[in-house]
């Protein structure tokens, strides 16, 4: 992938304790906002997921986000033992997406200097149409940097798992990769807009089961909050 570096204090993830923040040495010298914009950059986060909104808890979803925080919390420990977390819900937009990004976030600012990238964030849709259009010719920038490093960062994850039915092509092509990493003990997030025997049905008996034994599962109750702020 091509990585360029850029810097803005104003969108500095650490402003608000850094004691440095908005004097002279405030720069694109910084070591650590360097560190943690290259990681976030080839962890192929955008600018948005980089910069994740507040999620204020609620009363429906409120021992998940317990959990959750506490996840946070003892992030390291969480991808050090190689742990895995479904992310579900019959509704969209009510922070499945956020959290995750959340929490590798959390992950990549616990590194210091580092050469090698540490996460990745994979929308599955994409990926598996990215995959389909190498077939066709086609390769996206981002296709080969993904399968180099997909089976061994640290932490994976997987957006959007059971946005659509999947062909053979697409199981086969997570399946090969999400069981490469659970053998190696390696951590994966998964985020779904279906729960349960509808997460079956699109992702396949196989698939399902090495997901789910290997996983926690959350299941996210609220409506779409988007919604409910746009009214």
């Amino acid at each position: 992938m091509e990585y360029k570096f850029s810097f803005n204090k104003e969108d500095c993830w650490y402003k608000q304790v850094c004691p440095s923040y908005n004097k002279t040495n405030c720069n694109e010298n910084c070591v650590k906002y360097g560190y943690l914009h290259y990681l976030a950059e080839h962890a192929l986060l955008s600018y948005a997921q980089q910069h994740p909104p507040k999620l204020k808890s609620n009363i429906i979803d409120d021992k998940i986000y317990q959990m959750l925080n506490n996840i946070k919390n003892n992030i390291v420990d969480f991808v050090k033992e190689g742990k895995n977390l479904l992310l579900d819900s019959n509704n969209t937009g009510n922070g499945k997406t956020t959290w995750a990004t959340k929490l590798i976030m959390q992950y990549l600012a616990t590194f210091g200097y580092c050469e090698s990238p540490k996460a990745l964030f994979i929308n599955v849709p994409k990926f598996c149409m990215m995959k389909k259009d190498m077939i066709a010719g086609y390769t996206h920038p981002d296709l080969h940097y993904i399968l180099s490093q997909v089976e061994n960062v640290d932490l994976v994850v997987w957006d959007d798992l059971v946005a659509t039915e999947m062909s053979s092509y697409d199981y086969l092509t997570l399946y090969v990769y999400i069981n490469s990493r659970i053998d190696k003990h390696k951590s994966n997030i998964y985020t779904a807009n279906y729960t349960g025997e509808n997460v079956k049905k699109t992702i396949g008996d196989r698939l399902y089961s090495r997901v789910m034994n290997a996983s926690t599962e959350l299941t996210f109750k609220s409506p779409d909050l988007r919604v409910t702020k746009a009214k």
